[in-house]
């Protein structure tokens, strides 16, 4: 059986890299929960409506989902 050999794989990646890549994608780095990366789409998890302002839902922050499609 043949080794695999893996490409070298950070073992963080900064939070000012993130908060870079939030904004690259016209989202506020501080109102995103969470982004993830397909093939096809990003999709990022957010607490904040079009206008910026954060949703509310019973005793905790409410959130949307955005899917950007990636040509």
């Amino acid at each position: 059986m043949d080794n695999v050999r893996l490409p070298t794989i950070p073992a963080t990646i900064p939070r000012d890299t993130l908060r870079d890549i939030c904004r690259a994608l016209g989202l506020d780095p501080g109102h995103v929960l969470e982004l993830k990366l397909g093939v096809h789409e990003l999709t990022a998890l957010y607490l904040t409506d079009q206008d910026g302002h954060r949703f509310r839902y019973g005793d905790g922050p409410a959130t949307t989902v955005v899917t950007i499609p990636i040509a």
